[in-house]
């Protein structure tokens, strides 16, 4: 009897954007396409470790449904030293509804992308607690402190792997599924030229050119419309899973002829 294709899920860094990877996973389910692994960066790794753990999209979802600015401002912990907040309180918050999983007991396997302020390096992470892996990949520079495994000064995967195509390619998987958020980052007009929204833009170009490059490889590229994307979508973002939905409504065909 042939063996089925193994299918890899790389869902990509992009904040409040990042909801879409919901509506990703949605889809996928409702077309039966299997997911065999997932790697995830920043709010990648966040939906994708949730996910992985649970392997309940409606529950995750439903988190989001309920969230507010009362909830987000619970999870702002100042600090006073390699950020502005500690990140202790995201630990909490994702361990409420994913529990405190060890990589070994979860349900699909998944791998955390984070990247090392010291030298610079991707780092995967796919052993111990996985709260403190997510914790690692999401903790944006200067906003979250950075978190220190091995002597390595762990921040936001999105630096340097913003879509983790990469680590699925060696890890096996034969089909993989990219979910890049960062594409239309300069794809809207562009009109002011102060210092501050030139330098926002400048780094938003950097993004879009690595996140694409980074991503080129993969079988299948879905690309949901977002928008620009403000952090208040954390407290109301249901319109984010439908584009994620969407968006992969329009690839699923592609995808089930590669797996024949």
């Amino acid at each position: 009897m042939k063996k089925r294709l193994k299918v890899g899920l790389a869902l990509g860094s992009g904040g409040a954007k990042g909801i879409a990877h919901i509506g990703v996973i949605k889809e996928l389910e409702k077309n039966n396409i299997p997911i065999d692994m997932i790697a995830g960066a920043s709010i990648g790794a966040m939906v994708g470790g949730a996910y992985a753990s649970t392997k309940n999209i409606l529950s995750i979802e439903e988190v989001v449904q309920k969230s507010s600015w009362k909830r987000i401002f619970k999870m702002m912990d100042p600090s006073l030293r390699g950020g502005i907040f500690s990140g202790e309180k995201v630990k909490i918050f994702f361990s409420e509804y994913a529990g405190h999983p060890d990589f070994k007991d979860l349900m699909i396997s998944f791998i955390a992308v984070a990247c090392d302020l010291k030298t610079g390096k991707t780092i995967y992470l796919d052993k111990g607690d996985v709260v403190t892996a997510v914790r690692a990949s999401a903790s944006f520079p200067s906003l979250f402190k950075p978190v220190i495994i091995k002597n390595q000064a762990l921040v936001d995967g999105g630096l340097s792997m913003p879509v983790p195509v990469e680590i699925l390619k060696k890890s096996g998987m034969d089909i993989i599924i990219a979910v890049n958020l960062d594409h239309n980052l300069i794809s809207t007009k562009y009109t002011k030229f102060t210092i501050a929204k030139t330098s926002i833009r400048s780094l938003n170009v950097l993004r879009h050119h690595l996140a694409k490059r980074v991503s080129q490889s993969a079988d299948i590229i879905i690309e949901p419309k977002t928008g620009n994307v403000n952090w208040d979508k954390f407290a109301n973002g249901s319109a984010l899973v439908k584009v994620g939905e969407k968006a992969t409504r329009k690839k699923i065909s592609e995808i089930k002829n590669l797996l024949k």
